[in-house]
């Protein structure tokens, strides 16, 4: 009954999606499932090899659609129960934490950040708990997920874990798209620029002067040290010695973005180390099962 399955996760997008596509016809007869299958019926998705399964997504239908002879269901996880509309008001002096616990509510959810930098302003007008939590994400670099009632946010590229999966390219690598750079190959320049409730503005760059240029703009801040810590934050994710890139594995190890991975490479041990993973793509069907995982910053040498 089951054509495909594709799983698409990241750090830098707030939803997790999932695409199931099923056959239109059994046994010659076309399948029906307007009246089974509808917007908003939940979704639990457990892929694995002998029995041995792992729960690979959880989510909710957003819409189901005949092509091209099959059945396509799209799916998007606990996101979905967001897109509730709040009621329009003005904070002052708020924090993110208290922004997230009013999303939170919003579904009976709870919150666990460690971000402690907050708003002196922030408006909620025609907006619902995704918009805010799209904000959020934007303005203060951080990686937000909802997760088993929780909503977790805390800043960009920061391992949730610090147990490691490991990768190794004589044992459990498919293919790779890795490219081993050095941090002082690529300079770069950037420019954080705060906006206070009352527009006023102020900028702090750092960075190599001259390098590629980025330029950052956050509501987040009250002083000129939050906006260095902004700089520096972005700057991690920019400049490191290590791999960028891709790599294709098979359903074992599972893994999930904002975790990390060991990359071991025997021929060259100097290239050896832990990585934040930004995205897992996972693709299961008649051909077989696969996961390519994006890497992203260096956050340790093994």
């Amino acid at each position: 009954m089951l054509d495909n399955v594709s799983i698409k996760t990241s750090v830098e997008t707030l939803a997790d999606t999932a695409t199931i596509i099923i056959p239109s016809q059994l046994h010659n007869k076309a399948l029906k499932v307007e009246d089974k299958v509808r917007k908003g019926d939940k979704v639990v998705i457990e892929l694995g090899y002998d029995g041995d399964l792992n729960l690979e997504f959880m989510g909710y239908v957003l819409s189901v659609a005949e092509e091209e002879g099959s059945i396509k269901i799209e799916c998007e996880d606990d996101i979905f129960l967001t897109r509730k509309p709040l009621k329009d008001e003005q904070l002052s002096n708020t924090t993110v934490k208290e922004l997230l616990q009013k999303v939170a509510k919003l579904i009976g959810y709870k919150v666990e950040t460690n971000y402690s930098r907050g708003y002196d302003k922030f408006v909620i007008r025609n907006a619902n708990g995704y918009d805010v939590l799209k904000k959020l994400q934007e303005e203060c670099k951080l990686n937000i997920y909802l997760r088993n009632g929780t909503i977790y946010a805390n800043p960009a590229e920061l391992a949730e874990s610090d147990k490691n999966v490991y990768f190794d390219f004589s044992r459990n690598i498919e293919t790779a798209s890795l490219k081993y750079r050095k941090a002082d190959e690529k300079d770069f320049e950037v420019t954080v620029e705060g906006i206070d409730k009352n527009g006023k503005r102020q900028k702090v760059t750092i960075g190599k002067e001259g390098g590629e240029k980025r330029h950052v703009i956050v509501t987040s801040w009250k002083s000129e040290e939050d906006l260095k810590a902004r700089g520096e934050t972005e700057l991690k994710t920019l400049a490191y010695d290590g791999y960028e890139g891709d790599l294709t594995s098979w359903l074992r190890p599972f893994l999930l973005p904002g975790s990390s991975a060991r990359i071991v490479d025997k021929d060259y041990e100097y290239k050896q180390g832990d990585y934040f993973i930004k995205s897992v793509d996972t693709d299961f069907g008649s051909s077989g099962a696969s996961r390519k995982i994006s890497l992203g910053r260096k956050i340790s040498n093994s």
